[in-house]
């Protein structure tokens, strides 16, 4: 972490994918081919292992193509009666597994990592992920991810790092996880929360103007935790539902929240958004930090991902965009505009 040299660490460019958990991560196919995790063959993962062991073959050819020499071995042995043995050439009675052996294997999905972005300043710079493998060049991660690691998807490079010791993973899921640090030190509120399009896209859900035929309020609840969809709060001359009815599809059933700027929301239906919308983002007003202080940061995590994947859907449908239009003045703007640059002349300029 340090800006040392470690064998267990990889270096990409960053990226983000709105689909994402915000606990998760994706690591290019590329990468986890290079990089091993020791794992213990137990009567457990003895099958698992073992065909992994079998399969190295055409993972070590890919490894040759590339020209990787030295992580070819790596990846190519294991700790079996005190020995070390490379699998390379070996035969399958060599290759069979027993009780109590390490194996190397590549990193595959479901494996814990840390990230962080240099210089890493501050706690909330180092987040504990679960890795994903997937076939691009980058790391991707959740764009809400990027508040706590002060970063964006400018250029930004980011440092992955993979804990091979047991106590070491124990240690990056119990101190590191977002689970642990996601309150701030500072200011108690969540480190992450909806920003930017998913804040902008909440804010269109929850208007008054929003109205979803059945298959796009069907699309949306695919991304929600609900599976049962309300009443159509139009029914006639055709059934339709409210940005109201789906932002509720996001809320536990249970929940129970107003603001002093007319937000209620009452048994887990938002009944009233008012005009402000500070409380879809993360302050200490949010609802965020309201569904994290009743129901724990599980469910507060769980909201967020289904924010994120149902938001980015709904922009798929309504869409935003900005034109000239949105920057012009009005003739009766530029009057009230004028009107007042008077009167400060007026009245406060010598």
């Amino acid at each position: 972490i340090l800006s040392k040299m470690t064998q267990y660490c990889a270096i990409a460019l960053l990226t983000g994918d709105a689909y994402l958990g915000v606990e998760e991560i994706l690591i290019p196919d590329e990468i986890s081919r290079q990089v091993t995790l020791p794992e213990r063959v137990t009567s457990f993962n003895a099958d698992k292992l073992q065909a992994i062991v079998n399969d190295l073959q055409v993972c070590l050819a890919c490894l040759y193509c590339f020209g990787f020499d030295f992580r070819e071995y790596q990846v190519g042995f294991i700790e079996q009666n005190g020995v070390t043995c490379d699998l390379r050439g070996q035969s399958a009675e060599r290759r069979q597994l027993e009780i109590g052996a390490v194996v190397h294997r590549p990193v595959r999905d479901g494996d814990l990592v840390f990230v962080s972005r240099h210089p890493a300043v501050y706690k909330h710079s180092v987040i504990a992920l679960t890795a994903r493998i997937h076939p691009g060049k980058s790391f991707r991660i959740n764009p809400l991810v990027c508040s706590p690691l002060k970063g964006d998807f400018d250029g930004d490079r980011l440092h992955v790092y993979f804990p091979q010791a047991e106590d070491a993973r124990v240690e990056t899921r119990e101190l590191m996880g977002l689970k642990q640090q996601f309150q701030a030190l500072s200011s108690g509120n969540p480190v992450i929360s909806l920003t930017q399009d998913m804040l902008v896209a909440a804010y269109m859900l929850v208007s008054r103007h929003s109205f979803f035929t059945a298959p796009q309020i069907q699309q949306l609840g695919l991304h929600a935790d609900r599976w049962s969809l309300p009443d159509p709060a139009i029914v006639k001359p055709r059934a339709l539902w409210t940005g109201f009815q789906a932002f509720g599809l996001l809320l536990p059933s249970e929940l129970a929240f107003s603001t002093r700027t007319g937000v209620l929301i009452s048994d887990g239906e938002l009944v009233t958004a008012g005009d402000d919308g500070s409380w879809l983002g993360g302050g200490t007003d949010s609802l965020l930090r309201a569904i994290h202080e009743k129901f724990g940061v599980a469910e507060a995590i769980a909201y967020l991902d289904s924010c994120c994947s149902m938001l980015k859907e709904f922009l798929h449908i309504e869409g935003f965009s900005i034109g000239l239009g949105d920057f012009s003045v009005s003739d009766r703007q530029r009057e009230a505009i004028s009107e007042l640059l008077a009167y400060a002349k007026e009245n406060y300029v010598e």
